[in-house]
């Protein structure tokens, strides 16, 4: 009997060991909203998930130097706009007109919440200059916000436009 009951709880301990593991994991995972940041690959481009599908994100109206040609300061832009993300309660997604670019990605305005404040990632990169304005029509929405941003943020050096960025 002592042998069965033994049994018994070495099944038991096993299934509940398996059970949290298995709710651990899906707690790691979950997020509170149900767009998910999964990577940042640059400075104008993200992984999402979206209803458990993975979804890369191109940033409307804003282009960021490009990591194989100037890799200093595409880091820094990549580097910014990971900061912009980390740690947001909650991500959202603006459609303009066109869904997808020929490169099959999501077109979108991102936005973040942080700290009960709803921060507008695109604008920021351009505000801070980490990013050019890059409108290509249909999606101009914001190309009138973006280019007083950038002509602010050139004026004042800052990001791209501070000649000393990657100075060492």
């Amino acid at each position: 009997m002592k042998k069965f009951l033994a049994t018994i709880f070495v099944f038991l301990f096993s299934f509940l060991l398996v059970w949290l593991q298995k709710n651990k994991t899906i707690l790691n995972n979950s997020c509170s909203t149900s767009v998910c940041l999964v990577r940042v690959i640059d400075g104008d481009t993200i992984v999402v998930k979206i209803n458990n599908k993975q979804e890369k994100v191109r940033y409307i109206e804003i282009d960021t130097p490009e990591l194989t040609k100037t890799p200093c300061i595409a880091n820094k832009a990549k580097e910014y706009n990971a900061l912009l993300l980390k740690d947001a309660k909650q991500i959202i997604l603006e459609k303009d007109v066109r869904d997808r670019d020929k490169y099959g990605r999501l077109l979108r305005y991102v936005y973040v919440v942080k700290n009960n404040k709803k921060i507008f990632v695109n604008a920021e990169l351009v505000k801070n200059g980490w990013a050019k304005v890059l409108t290509i029509p249909p999606d101009v929405k914001y190309g009138k916000l973006f280019l007083k941003l950038y002509k602010q943020a050139r004026k004042k050096q800052l990001g791209i436009w501070n000649p000393k960025v990657c100075e060492k």
